[in-house]
């Protein structure tokens, strides 16, 4: 059965008028007789209660039949207002040959499946089901169920016959209002309330178990976005897969809600706008060997799999959709450029090419990714020095970020761009780079989310956020080789060049200055496997780790990205992988662990309900930046006999690796023709002075080893869409900014 889109004129449905106040029923007298004229012949009509029109009008009648064509049935019939409004039922002569009934539900011809009468204190009815659409393709089938005036009178509500299966993505809209009774204005929205306590209470809630909200969880943050379905772990669990609706009252005080009386509310919420409704689009998925994807359609979408994402509710490995078709269909990384180039605008003023500044979000949609990433650019201002060396000028001039993501691999040194300071102008941003490979079972490169610009992955984290902070010997001894020449070099901490067996939590991007290279830009956690041993039956990894919930963008950026908890209570984890056929663990030895601020977060090492990963499980104080790094040793058992697997150790894949612009003060002073400018410039560059930052705390703090098992729980962010970073200035970037430009601005340079 297909049915074009809900479509409700005023946002209302229809009540019962047997329960409405007299004046409503002598409103429904006037008019009858010209409105339900002769002209509508029924027996052209499917059958239904729209078409009774006694007096008093009753549930589900009051409409005009109009036009049958080709199975679609149109009408008039009075809404919730008693105002005649325009109404169309598609497939209304399958829905009649199915044996439901076409009711006029708040003057919108619907297709109903089932209700419910409520014989409350105020009596109405409720839980009316439709079906509104019914589509089949050759990808699976799309079905629209809509509950109208949802029960408000009780807490929850189950609605056992709209069922969800393994694959299905489920996509919510909700509206409309209820009655919460009192005096006054009493009527509610029942998305989003407004008034005294509407802050706690008056909100519609939604529930589905195992995959999204819960019996107290507000309906207004699950709308318009897809959610996947996962296979369950026990099959039984696919039993719990329907659908469940509630409201949120003061205790007790359920009795005299519902949709009887309306009024506008306070701030006019209600003006116009009837009672509650839910829509419910289901479309089926397949899922492939316990393997259910995320949605996906464009080359540049993050796709992973739903059923794996990892504790904080992200995703872990996520690749680009154009990865997933292998040779011969096309190379298995894409090319960032080629794809997304042409929704990408580029400025200009004469002669002067400002690179990329901008984006057609339109083009970006159709042709590169449907995640719409966020834009972060560089401050464009700075076109002098963009001309002259290229600065933050490319593809586009800055960053995308798509999401928070998880990675593990192996992770070696890069390089490290250098702090601020007067030698060059302020620009340097103090960000360390790491590579990352992900390796498969078989030893091998996955290419998980790289483009075909690099040889791996990059990470960047600026030193004065992270490793300058750190109070663990590790970074301490990777800060000195880095900056300080110091011996062991930085490569040679980190693994050479096969790197660290590690794991990375950051925001997945593609730094479109350096001809499009993948990042994971900022890290807010790195932890990295720095030693084993193999002791017959045992195993022991010794674990480095920082964690933090903010970071900088970069410098060809202007902005700080916060990491989200997806439990809204500010924990955040990393999950550890064990080894394989590890069957038991225990943390052993000395551990460290430094709080980079005053404030105590709450800290402890857990292990998973499935014994699958060892947790870095970490609660920060409400408001604020925080960070922590640590480091413990973990020893795993295994069974007599156990003879463990070769390390994984696969080396990049031949490929440029990302290089950050160098650019000294002299050279800018180089290109100033008169000398005695340049030596001006020269002299009040030097004068230039990067922001203070924070001196490090390293307050030691106490973590729980005694690897409690933590069962994973659903976030907001988990079930197959992407957890955006939010957004905000950077004050340093904008400081550095701000005195290079100063200094820049008195010294133009030559443009042709």
């Amino acid at each position: 059965m297909v049915s074009q889109p809900f479509i409700r004129a005023s946002g209302v449905l229809s009540n019962s008028t047997c329960f409405r106040p007299r004046s409503v029923f002598l409103l429904a007298l006037v008019g009858l007789a010209s409105f339900f004229s002769p002209s509508a012949h029924a027996d052209e009509f499917p059958p239904g209660t729209y078409k009774i029109n006694t007096n008093p009008i009753p549930w589900g009648g009051g409409c005009k039949p109009v036009s049958m064509k080709n199975g679609t049935l149109t009408a008039s019939c009075l809404n919730f207002f008693q105002n005649e409004q325009h109404t169309v039922l598609a497939d209304a002569d399958k829905c009649a040959a199915e044996k439901h009934d076409i009711k006029n539900v708040n003057g919108v011809l619907r297709c109903v499946l089932s209700e419910t009468p409520v014989n409350a204190q105020h009596p109405y009815v409720a839980n009316v089901i439709s079906i509104a659409g019914d589509v089949k393709t050759d990808q699976g089938e799309t079905k629209t169920f809509v509950i109208d005036q949802p029960r408000v009178d009780v807490p929850l509500t189950q609605f056992r016959s709209i069922t969800f299966k393994a694959g299905d993505t489920v996509m919510l809209g909700a509206g409309g209002c209820v009655q919460t009774g009192g005096s006054g204005r009493t009527w509610k929205s029942y998305t989003n309330p407004l008034g005294s306590d509407a802050e706690t209470y008056y909100s519609g809630t939604v529930w589905i178990d195992g995959v999204l909200g819960g019996p107290d969880k507000k309906i207004a943050g699950l709308l318009h976005v897809p959610w996947k379905v996962p296979v369950p772990k026990d099959p039984k669990l696919a039993e719990e897969y329907f659908l469940q609706l509630g409201y949120l009252d003061t205790q007790g005080d359920y009795g005299d809600n519902g949709y009887w009386s309306h009024d506008n509310g306070n701030d006019d919420q209600c003006l116009n706008n009837g009672p509650a409704w839910v829509e419910v689009k289901i479309t089926s998925g397949q899922v492939d060997n316990g393997v259910l994807l995320s949605q996906h359609s464009k080359p540049f979408d993050l796709v992973w799999d739903v059923n794996n994402e990892d504790f904080n509710g992200l995703p872990l490995n996520p690749r680009w959709t154009y990865q997933l078709a292998p040779p011969p269909h096309g190379p298995p990384i894409p090319d960032f450029a080629s794809t997304c180039g042409p929704a990408i605008t580029t400025s200009s003023f004469g002669v002067i090419n400002y690179g990329g500044t901008g984006i057609n979000v339109t083009e970006l949609a159709n042709r590169c990714t449907s995640q719409a990433p966020n834009v972060d650019l560089a401050d464009l201002s700075l076109v002098e020095f963009a001309i002259a060396f290229g600065y933050c000028s490319g593809t586009l001039d800055g960053h995308m970020l798509w999401g928070m993501s998880t990675y593990t691999g192996n992770f070696s040194f890069a390089d490290w761009s250098g702090d601020a300071a007067a030698s060059n102008l302020g620009l340097k941003d103090g960000d360390y780079g790491v590579n990352l490979v992900n390796v498969d079972a078989d030893d091998k490169a996955t290419l998980d989310g790289q483009t075909t610009k690099e040889s791996a992955v990059g990470l960047e984290f600026r030193d004065f956020e992270t490793v300058h902070l750190a109070g663990g010997a590790f970074w301490k001894q990777l800060v000195n080789s880095v900056e300080n020449g110091g011996q062991p070099s930085p490569e040679v901490t980190m693994g050479g060049t096969a790197g660290l067996p590690g794991v990375a939590v950051g925001v997945m991007g593609i730094d479109g200055v350096h001809g499009g290279y993948a990042e994971l830009h900022p890290v807010f956690a790195l932890a990295l496997n720095t030693h084993e041993t193999q002791l017959n039956d045992r195993l022991q990894q010794t674990w480095v780790f920082f964690l933090r919930n903010s970071g900088s963008d970069g410098g060809c950026s202007s902005q700080t990205s916060t990491w989200p908890s997806s439990l809204g209570n500010n924990e955040y984890f990393v999950q550890l992988p064990w080894p394989e056929g590890a069957t038991g663990a225990q943390v052993i030895g000395p551990s460290e662990f430094f709080s980079w601020q005053d404030q105590q977060p709450i800290g402890s090492i857990q292990s998973s309900e499935d014994k699958g990963w060892t947790l870095i499980d970490v609660k920060f104080p409400p408001n604020g930046e925080f960070g922590v790094d640590g480091s413990f040793t973990v020893e795993y058992s295994f069974p007599a006999g156990h003879k463990p697997p070769p390390k994984k150790t696969a080396t990049p894949p031949a490929g440029a690796t990302e290089k950050e612009t160098q650019f000294t003060a002299a050279d800018f002073a180089a290109k100033i023709n008169d000398p005695v400018l340049a030596a001006r410039f020269t002299s009040e560059a030097a004068l230039l002075k990067p922001p203070s930052v924070l001196a490090p705390k390293r307050v030691p703090m106490v973590f729980d080893t005694s690897l409690r098992v933590r069962r994973k729980t659903q976030g907001e962010a988990s079930r197959g869409h992407l957890t955006k970073p939010e957004n905000h200035a950077d004050p340093v970037r904008q400081q550095l900014d701000t005195a290079a430009k100063q200094l820049l601005g008195k010294y133009r340079l030559p443009t042709k």
